[in-house]
């Protein structure tokens, strides 16, 4: 019997709304710009843990779910070791506009950005994760932006 071979799963910020055991900091954002505790119609972002600068690489859970299965069909894999991301930087500005293209009719109030990444890190993300490793030895890459992640969530968000 021969072993198979390992690969290790290297995630980026995971878009879903599944809150899980630790309260996913995403998933509460994604909800709250989403309009779930919005008050006529105006949605106030106030945790600074849902609040960033610079950029940070999200990935939609259902690309995620890909790349697992991508890794366990892979017939090799020499880098054992693979960044699953989209491969680009989004901004708390580009969630905002995400969100108000799902729902023009929100108003979202103005907020002063932490000098933070994204969920209260210290430094903020000047790039993307390098995601070629996945592309070229998995055959994964993303299939899911950012604005396909909020349609698919905003049908679970009740307003």
């Amino acid at each position: 019997m021969t072993s198979a071979a390992k690969a290790i799963l290297r995630y980026s910020a995971v878009l879903g709304l599944w809150a899980g055991p630790n309260n996913s900091i995403p998933g509460r954002l994604l909800a709250t710009l989403l309009g779930r505790g919005a008050v006529n119609g105006r949605v106030s972002v106030t945790d600074p843990l849902l609040m960033w600068s610079g950029g940070d690489d999200f990935i939609d859970a259902r690309d995620l779910a890909a790349a697992n299965v991508a890794a366990l069909d892979a017939t090799a894999l020499p880098s054992r070791v693979y960044t699953i991301g989209s491969g680009l930087l989004a901004s708390f500005d580009d969630f905002v506009a995400a969100s108000h293209q799902v729902h023009p009719s929100l108003i979202f109030d103005e907020v002063a950005l932490p000098g933070t990444g994204f969920a209260g890190f210290p430094h903020q993300s000047t790039q993307a994760f390098d995601v070629r490793c996945a592309k070229e030895e998995l055959g994964f890459s993303t299939q899911h932006d950012l604005l396909s992640s909020f349609k698919a969530a905003s049908a679970w968000v009740s307003l």
